[in-house]
C-alpha cells in the first residue's frame, strides 16, 4: 500500500535535509539544497506517531537509503550508535503510541513543521 504524500511530508522532508545541512549522515557526501538526499524514517510512515519526529528521520543518498533498506540489522545497529540509547528507547516507547489528528491538529502541526523549517533557514550556519 502506497501512504499519501500530503504538505506536511514535504516540509518535515525538507526540514529534516536542512538539519542535515544537505549532507548524508551515514557516508558524508553533500547534496546542494538537497536534490538528491532522501528522508529516511526509522520507523515507517504510516505510524502517525512519530511519522514527523525528528528523532524517526535521517537524511540518507539514494544509495544509503536503499542499502539500510536491504540490511535492517545493519541499519538498527546504526540507529542505535547515530541517536544513542537514550533517545532511540524514548522514541520507540512514542512510536508504540495511537495518534489520530483532526484536520485542526494537521494544520497546526503543518504551521508548526514552517516554523521550524524557517528557524533552521535563518540560522547563520544554514545560509
Amino acid at each position: 500500500m502506497k501512504i499519501r504524500v500530503d504538505k506536511k511530508d514535504v516540509v518535515f522532508s525538507k526540514l529534516i535535509r536542512l538539519r542535515a545541512r544537505f549532507n548524508c549522515e551515514k557516508c558524508g557526501r553533500y547534496f546542494p539544497q538537497g536534490h538528491g538526499l532522501q528522508c529516511a524514517h526509522i520507523y515507517s510512515r504510516r505510524h502517525q506517531s512519530t511519522r514527523y519526529d525528528p528523532d524517526n528521520a535521517i537524511a540518507l543518498c539514494f544509495t544509503d537509503h536503499q542499502y539500510f533498506g536491504e540490511n535492517p540489522t545493519i541499519f538498527t545497529a546504526w540507529v542505535k550508535k547515530h541517536l544513542g540509547d537514550v533517545r532511540l528507547e524514548a522514541l520507540q516507547l512514542r512510536h508504540m503510541l495511537i495518534l489520530k489528528r483532526t484536520k485542526v491538529d494537521a494544520e497546526a502541526l503543518y504551521q508548526q513543521l514552517k516554523e521550524q523549517y524557517k528557524m533552521l533557514q535563518d540560522e547563520p550556519d544554514h545560509m
